[in-house]
């Protein structure tokens, strides 16, 4: 089954995400990871779906979310900092911190650095990372420029 062509809009592009959303929940591990990762094509309006799919059973699907929402990048920002801070499984926080970081917009500083003080050693650095994305992603933003 190919995923992705319709997600990324024109005619039934809605219908597509439809289509992805559902496939989220399908039976077939493999359907629900790729469905997932071709979300991240459909923009915030495969938010909702998404968060709601970190609580999938298997791992691959949950790290097909993750990719996902943060390909969708700042729209998810908020959904994600959200998963980082109350998720059950250290393994999805550590990858919703380093999709964050990815992303790099500052209004996830907050939650990362909320996350330094995670239980779990792999979230504590894959946030120590995102915050260090986030800066370098923004280094130079707003800054005055230097001249020799």
């Amino acid at each position: 089954m190919g995923f992705g062509a319709g997600a990324r809009g024109g005619s039934g592009g809605a219908e597509a995400v439809e289509a992805l959303i559902g496939a989220l929940h399908d039976p077939d591990e493999d359907v629900r990871r790729r469905a997932a990762t071709a979300l991240g094509d459909a923009g915030e309006a495969a938010v909702p779906a998404l968060v709601a799919a970190l609580k999938a059973d298997d791992q691959e699907t949950r790290q097909g979310v993750t990719a996902a929402l943060g390909q969708i990048g700042k729209p998810a920002v908020s959904a994600l900092a959200m998963a980082l801070c109350t998720g059950d499984d250290p393994h999805v926080r550590a990858g919703v911190a380093l999709a964050l970081g990815r992303i790099g917009d500052p209004a996830a500083v907050d939650a990362l650095i909320e996350a330094l003080g995670d239980g779990d050693e792999d979230v504590r650095l894959a946030a120590r990372e995102a915050l260090g994305g986030i800066r370098r992603h923004n280094l130079g933003e707003g800054a005055p420029e230097q001249h020799d």
